[in-house]
């Protein structure tokens, strides 16, 4: 049973359903876990969270003489959980206790977390890792539903309607959520996606990047939202400059550069206006420095910037990098090698540990193989990582295309290896935009059957 009740009446054993006011004001990253440590009580209980949502059948009921709190109004409170509406503390006729119950009774079980997934720092509950295959289509879904919240959130910016960070809060918290499970699947996706709103990929794939390189450098829970809510800001600032965005596709790469850098200091300022904490309004301002100064808009060195800024300015380069107009794009392997060449533009430890994130071979990077094949990596090996898993997909022998099948590059199984970084326009493939995401759907299917 689910039951509101006050942040004061919360104890260890409870599991947190759903924490309530604003999703600025809570401390943790999830909304939803198992709170079993005493850093975590004092936490929420230190927070402006005014009530949680507690889950008796899967931690501790009130403490006795305690009284849930539901809203007054209708019998039962509703929440959106996903696709699920779950009644909270149910009250009424015997027909909407019965309703109730057979909506508990069909809706999925999430399997509870033993305590080795539990990390040890209380920060965020670290849920088991998902395959690729299983993640796939999650990321797909996750994907389409953020693209719609964050365009629609770039249109009212466009049109100079008021706007909430709370708009795009889902967003963070369902890209996270994917992250958590497959590191590289809503990664991998993104590079391997072509859609006609490249702002708005581009926003996704920034946000995604931002939070695996924030897991990766271990940040705490709060410091890692910022840096995904950093990653859908960063270019907002070009809603507001004074271009007809449709007239270039919506890709802001096709905006002229003098024009273009106004978007730094237009989002900063729109972050400030909408509320938005001001270590991500700093982020979107500095995204554009350079450790050696010869950044913009201010022209700060690396001691000067921000964390959150030195993480943006690597991850808003590397999408750049393999985003845009297929001409022009890099494979991820070679935008990873120009921005290592690229001395002085980012911070080194940063950059390393986004190469430590992404792989030295990432998602979506054409290889040439020993074999003489061509293959798109997938997915990586987290003890390997020279040797990812890969789709072969053409035949630079015969010239021909072959059937797609998954090759895991550090198995016994396989004597393949990488030869050379490639690109499918070598070989006269100048479809590649097409099949690259169909590509990693074969891979996921592979893994599914495997």
């Amino acid at each position: 049973m689910l039951k509101r009740i006050e942040t004061g009446q919360v104890e260890i054993g409870m599991f947190i359903q759903k924490l309530e006011g604003s999703w600025a004001d809570h401390p943790f990253w999830r909304t939803r876990f198992l709170l079993d440590t005493a850093e975590q009580l004092e936490k929420l209980r230190a927070s402006a969270v005014p009530s949680v949502i507690i889950d008796t059948a899967r931690g501790r009921d009130v403490v006795p003489g305690g009284v849930a709190s539901p809203e007054d109004g209708p019998d039962d409170v509703m929440i959106a959980d996903e696709a699920q509406e779950t009644a909270i503390a149910p009250a009424g006729p015997p027909a909407v206790l019965e309703r109730l119950a057979r909506r508990r009774n069909s809706a999925p079980v999430t399997p509870r977390l033993s305590p080795a997934q539990i990390h040890d720092n209380g920060k965020f509950l670290s849920a088991p890792a998902q395959s690729l295959a299983r993640e796939f289509g999650r990321a797909s879904a996750v994907a389409t539903k953020s693209r719609a919240v964050v365009s629609r959130a770039f249109f009212k910016v466009r049109l100079g309607k008021a706007f909430n960070v709370s708009m795009v809060e889902p967003v963070i918290d369902d890209i996270f959520a994917s992250i958590e499970r497959n590191p590289h699947a809503f990664n991998g996706l993104m590079r391997c996606k072509q859609d006609n709103e490249p702002l708005y990929r581009h926003a996704l794939a920034t946000s995604g990047l931002m939070i695996a390189l924030g897991r990766q450098l271990r940040l705490p829970s709060e410091v890692v939202r910022q840096a995904g809510l950093a990653g859908l800001f960063l270019d907002f600032g070009i809603s507001k400059l004074p271009v007809d965005l449709a007239a270039v596709g919506f890709d802001h790469t096709r905006i002229e550069p003098g024009i273009m850098a106004d978007h730094v200091e237009l989002g900063y300022l729109f972050c400030l206006a909408s509320g938005v904490p001001a270590e991500v309004a700093e982020a979107v301002r500095e995204h554009h420095e350079r450790s050696d100064g010869r950044g913009y808009p201010r022209r700060v060195r690396r001691a000067d910037i921000s964390q959150l800024g030195r993480m943006a300015a690597v991850c808003d380069a590397f999408d750049d990098y393999i985003s845009g107009e297929d001409a022009a794009a890099m494979n991820p392997a070679q935008a990873i090698a120009r921005m290592r060449a690229d001395e002085g533009a980012y911070d080194e430890d940063v950059l390393s540990a986004f190469i430590a994130t992404v792989g030295i071979y990432p998602v979506g990077a054409v290889l040439q193989l020993k074999s003489g094949r061509l293959a798109m990596v997938v997915d990586q090996n987290a003890d390997d990582t020279g040797a990812p898993k890969v789709v072969p997909f053409f035949s630079t022998i015969s010239g021909q295309r072959i059937p797609p099948q998954l090759v895991d590059l550090a198995s016994g199984a396989t004597s393949d290896a990488i030869d050379s970084l490639s690109t499918p326009e070598q070989f006269g493939i100048a479809d590649f935009a097409a099949i690259r995401e169909r590509l990693f759907a074969t891979a996921a299917q592979s893994a599914g059957s495997g």
